[in-house]
């Protein structure tokens, strides 16, 4: 097994914000990259997982640290590596640095295995990931709860086909391209997100009609997405204004 992923990336105009720097779904489809190259290095990318054990990996929980956004042109170093593990569940932490070494984000993703055909999480021994090492997490271990008192229905749409991954739901990604469509350009102009925390709480699917409710507290917003009645994803953005 290779335990450390060593990656050079190059910020490329498709990947920037109005302002030539690293965008907001950027900086996640950077993290997503680097936990699945790092999973499909050692062989056990989604690909590999459904052909061997009928498998996939999800993402259920997330956090993320910004302290400073690449431009458009900027060589990174990205790091990706097992911080935890437990009996269904494996933590990938991906640092991101610039060509002085300095951490410009650092981000956890905790991923599951489930069955493709029952849906249900599985054992990690039941996919043979073992002989790994486990590294000490620059971030910090452990995930912060999401709790909303009132949230507030601000907006609805519809999952549509270029939202839809390998497995067949929406893709981490495009959530996030959800919720800035949502918050809008001003916001991300005026404003530097600092932390993020994510919930993926269910599966949503092509064509599925989702809500997005919201509740501010201080320099914090919390988002909930939902369809029907079922929590399908939160998220927690911490910022501080420009």
């Amino acid at each position: 097994m290779v335990d450390i992923y060593n990656y050079n990336f190059h910020v490329e105009c498709s990947r920037v914000d109005n302002t030539a720097n690293l965008s907001f779904d950027g900086i996640f489809d950077i993290i997503q990259i680097a936990g699945t190259e790092f999973l499909a290095i050692n062989r056990y990318d989604n690909i590999n997982m459904k052909k061997k054990y009928d498998s996939a990996w999800v993402i259920t929980k997330a956090k993320v640290k910004i302290n400073k956004l690449p431009s458009w042109g900027s060589e990174l170093k990205l790091k990706a590596y097992v911080v935890g593990m437990k009996s269904a569940k494996i933590d990938i932490e991906v640092c991101a640095y610039d060509d002085k070494d300095n951490l410009l984000f650092v981000a956890i993703d905790e991923y599951c295995p489930i069955d493709l055909k029952t849906r249900r999480i599985k054992r990690i021994r039941e996919i043979e990931f073992n002989d790994i090492k486990i590294y000490d997490s620059v971030l910090g271990l452990g995930y912060n709860i999401i709790s909303f008192n009132n949230p507030i229905l601000k907006d609805k749409f519809k999952v549509k086909f270029c939202d839809i991954d390998f497995t067949n739901h929406t893709n981490n990604v495009s959530y996030i391209r959800f919720i800035m469509n949502y918050l809008s350009r001003d916001f991300f102009n005026n404003n530097d997100v600092i932390n993020v925390d994510i919930h993926y709480l269910n599966e949503s699917l092509l064509n599925d009609e989702l809500s997005i409710y919201e509740e501010r507290i201080d320099n914090k917003i919390n988002l909930l997405i939902k369809k029907d009645d079922i929590n399908v994803f939160s998220i927690r953005i911490e910022y501080k204004h420009k």
